[in-house]
């Protein structure tokens, strides 16, 4: 089953990507309650990034999943 994640989430995970020195963004898009989210990041810092994303979201217990270009993820 798919988590539902909020702008604040998202911009709390954006919080934390700063303050461990990853410089990249996570994306929110919510269409008609279909939820996308993707990461805006160099291709090189994709796993710091999938690192700090995944020790967020595991607090909130949801499990990050990503698609096989690292950039796009659900959360389960």
């Amino acid at each position: 089953m798919m988590k539902v994640v909020t702008p604040f989430e998202v911009a709390d995970c954006n919080t934390e990507l700063l303050r461990a020195g990853v410089p990249c963004r996570v994306h929110l898009t919510d269409a008609c309650g279909a939820q996308s989210l993707w990461l805006e990041a160099e291709k090189e810092r994709l796993n710091e990034a999938h690192a700090v994303i995944v020790e967020f979201f595991e607090k909130k217990d949801a499990k990050p999943r990503f698609d096989e270009t690292g950039t796009y993820f659900t959360l389960q």
